[in-house]
């Protein structure tokens, strides 16, 4: 692993194009790969002593857990990223295909596997078909380009999926929608959980997200033998074979412009380098209001934010014993789920019955525990934090009571089975990963235009400086992440004069 203010490896081409990536999380590095593979110089500036971002590790008493993302779809994103600097993937990841993304519970004990007979249920694929018509008509335009290019897919080809433009323009709600389609309300919980993919609330969410479940349907679920921080691990080298200079503990503190209108990286060890792009795979939010304020201090304040998305509380237990009636993906539902998304959203309170999502990797890869043990990662949403809120005790309370809740339902065989406890809170979020107000994917997707309300790929007013990464455009999670920095990238080449694949 890169030790602090470590250079993995400088080795330049010709080309002048001088570009400057701050931050090392997904978008940055798929981002920074095509544009070296380009010809550009491209410096990483990562304030961490390892590249990923939100995609990292924890490693405790033999215990292994990964700390961000916990499933993939659409893997052929992170096949084609690899293939288009002249790499195979498959080389130095090995993908596996779950056989069930996830497995529900309810307090009433039902439980339904997400498995391909679920899929297959008729009211479930006819509202797969209602969805697939969204994404067929969508997919192209929206998550491979910029929201000012969507006119580029307009083309004769798809002239025929119009017929689906007005699931689009739709005002319905997601959860409306889906109880329409739905009479079970367990199924109605299941497609709902879906708005939490970019942690908003099915009750605000537009009905058009009901693509998500499509592609998970039509992608399934995935996991990266060894731990999803593998894709980190591997994309950070190659970054480092395609010739991008990597500087781990290096935070940038301001870019400021000369005045030949190229932009200054000033660092906390001082460096004062120059560039001719600036590429801010920092939460774009944040960064706006803090990284830029020397050339552009005109910038808008909270109140005109849009409601953030959620934030996380995360437990990471080690337990001796195994729990085999779980699966490696896990929701245990609340008992009043439109209650719970009220509290957190609405009310922006810890919710008094919260869903609780368990993934177990070992059910899947052997390296996350020792054979008679496991390793969970226990997720619980919150609100994104505000000042004068939940304090560092308040979460640890809050997830010390949920467990214990895991305890006494029987998931956990006791209190002393946990061998190993730690939290990651939304004050961790903020800190660690520079996060706006801790929310997990900046904005809430609430209303029917929220998509074009998150922060552009491009600075709306200053030159030559562009976003990348979950909290702008397409989104949040992994495979939406990779497309955004490969869509800057594209930006940046056609600017430069670089040929890019």
């Amino acid at each position: 692993e890169p030790s602090h203010a470590s250079t993995y490896m400088i080795k330049k081409s010709a080309s002048t194009a001088k570009i400057a990536v701050i931050g090392g999380g997904l978008g940055g590095l798929a981002c920074a790969a095509k544009l070296s593979h380009s010809g550009a110089r491209v410096t990483l500036f990562e304030k961490n002593a390892t590249c990923g971002g939100k995609m990292s590790e924890l490693q405790r008493e033999g215990f292994r857990w990964d700390m961000g993302p916990s499933l993939l779809t659409m893997p052929e994103v992170i096949r084609d990223l690899w293939k288009s600097v002249g790499r195979d993937a498959d080389d130095v990841l090995e993908i596996t295909r779950l056989p069930s993304t996830c497995k529900y519970h309810w307090r009433d004990g039902t439980i339904i596997d997400e498995n391909a007979d679920f899929w297959q249920r008729p009211e479930v694929a006819r509202y797969l078909k209602h969805a697939k018509g969204i994404y067929d008509l969508s997919a192209e335009a929206f998550l491979k380009n910029a929201p000012d290019e969507l006119w580029r897919q307009f083309t004769v080809a798809n002239l025929r999926n119009l017929v689906h433009l007005p699931k689009v323009a739709s005002t319905q709600s997601l959860h409306d929608l889906n109880r329409s389609f739905f009479k079970d309300p367990h199924l109605v919980d299941i497609f709902d959980r879906f708005a939490t993919y970019n942690g908003s609330s099915p009750y605000q969410t537009p009905a058009v997200f009901s693509i998500i479940a499509y592609v998970q349907a039509a992608f399934g679920g995935h996991y990266i033998q060894g731990g999803m921080f593998q894709l980190a691990k591997t994309l950070t080298q190659l970054n480092v074979d395609l010739g991008t200079e990597i500087l781990t503990g290096q935070e940038v503190l301001d870019v400021r412009q000369s005045s030949d209108s190229n932009y200054y990286i000033i660092t906390r060890k001082n460096n004062n380098l120059e560039f001719d792009y600036v590429v801010c795979n920092q939460d774009a939010i944040r960064a706006t209001e803090s990284l830029f304020l020397n050339i552009n201090p005109r910038v808008n304040n909270h109140r005109n934010h849009p409601a953030p998305s959620t934030s996380g509380l995360i437990a990471f237990l080690g337990l001796k014993s195994k729990n085999l009636s779980l699966d490696h993906h896990n929701i245990l539902f609340s008992r009043n789920y439109e209650l719970e998304f009220k509290q957190i959203h609405d009310n922006q309170h810890l919710a008094d019955d919260p869903t609780i999502y368990i993934s177990i990797a070992s059910r899947t890869d052997v390296r996350p525990a020792r054979h008679d043990q496991e390793a969970w990662f226990v997720l619980f949403n919150t609100p994104a934090h505000k000042e004068g809120g939940y304090t560092r005790s308040d979460y640890s309370s809050y997830a010390e009571k949920t467990i214990q809740t895991l305890v006494s339902e029987g998931y956990i065989a006791s209190a002393e089975n946990i061998q190993v406890q730690e939290t990651f809170t939304p004050l961790d979020f903020q800190e660690r990963h520079n996060a706006w107000k801790g929310s997990l994917y900046g904005y809430a997707s609430h209303g029917l235009m929220s998509s074009f309300q998150r922060p552009a790929l491009k600075h709306p007013s200053l030159p030559n400086i562009y976003f990348t990464g979950g909290t702008t455009h397409p989104g949040g999670g992994v495979p939406l992440v990779l497309l955004s920095g490969q869509i800057v990238a594209r930006k940046i080449a056609r600017s430069a004069g670089l040929t890019i694949h």
